[in-house]
């Protein structure tokens, strides 16, 4: 029965991923069909992805554990799945999603067992492949050329990320104070969603920042701990997929904001606005709660 679910909820977000293109029911926001119109409330299909494979990695795992180091049988068909999800949420397009949950899904494989030598190879592909595709497209390549040099690019495609930083200068130590800062009114683009870390940074300063990291720090251990504190092999995965791609997505998106990684479309977890993304956080962080209750801690 639960792997009966396991696979609905993956077709699931396969279907809905690919709603995101169909005319009257996808609906295209800044040239992206990343949401998919339902009675009452709109969906972003890419977070539906993330809940289904989270459940789909755990239950794979648990029963492919003792083969996790025979590449076709252990880790083959987790990577097939992932790239179909990837490819379909790419095409929206959102390249930084799509990389996310590949990244991830690596991440928990090694963390299962995975051979080196495999995760060399694939790291052999994957790297290149993610460079081509970069490049590909103009608009990624700005990004690129943005993080490299925002300077040169000011009034163009360096503004966003010189914004960014622009706000963490203004709020020094101890911020201008919740709610005070002006970034997020006039210069910096996206400051709910993709670029709330900065808007952190100017109103909270860099205490604030610290007080975050600490916090996400304390998540993330309270997390792990609850997973190496479980017998359940089906909880354990579970919690460490939930937790990793969390902590994963919260790196991304704050290493984004610094320009200490090229701008990518990834909202930062419990905080950023939008509500497909705080139901899927909501949700993990039920599944690992459940988890810790069976848990010797």
């Amino acid at each position: 029965k639960s792997r009966a679910l396991v696979y609905l909820g993956l077709l699931a977000s396969i279907v809905a991923l690919c709603l995101c293109f169909v005319p009257g029911i996808g609906i295209t926001a800044g040239h992206a069909k990343r949401w998919v119109r339902l009675p009452g409330f709109s969906l972003q299909a890419s977070e539906l992805a993330k809940m289904a494979l989270i459940f789909f990695i755990a239950h794979f795992l648990s029963r492919k554990e003792k083969a996790i180091e025979d590449f076709s049988v252990g880790v083959l068909p987790v990577l097939i799945i992932t790239c179909v999800i990837g490819l379909l949420i790419f095409i929206e397009p959102d390249f930084g999603t799509a990389a996310l949950i590949i990244m991830w899904a690596v991440i928990v494989l090694f963390i299962a067992g995975m051979k080196i030598k495999h995760l060399g190879i694939m790291a052999g592909i994957g790297i290149p492949s993610a460079a081509l595709l970069l490049l590909a497209a103009p608009y990624r390549r700005n990004r690129i050329l943005a993080f490299v040099n925002p300077w040169d690019h000011m009034q163009d495609i360096g503004y966003q990320i010189i914004q960014s930083m622009v706000g963490f200068a203004k709020g020094g130590i101890f911020g201008a104070g919740l709610g005070e800062g002006t970034q997020k009114l006039f210069y910096l683009p996206a400051p709910h969603t993709d670029f709330i870390f900065s808007v952190v940074g100017e109103e909270l300063g860099l205490l604030g920042i610290i007080i975050i990291l600490v916090l996400f720090g304390i998540w993330l251990w309270r997390a792990f701990s609850i997973a190496i504190a479980t017998n359940d092999s089906f909880g354990f995965y579970l919690v460490i997929a939930s937790a990793s791609l969390i902590g994963l997505q919260s790196i991304i998106n704050m290493g984004m904001s610094m320009s200490l990684l090229p701008t990518v479309g990834v909202g930062l977890p419990f905080i950023s606005y939008g509500g497909s993304s705080m139901l899927m956080v909501a949700v993990v962080s039920g599944l690992i709660l459940s988890v810790s209750r069976r848990a010797r801690l």
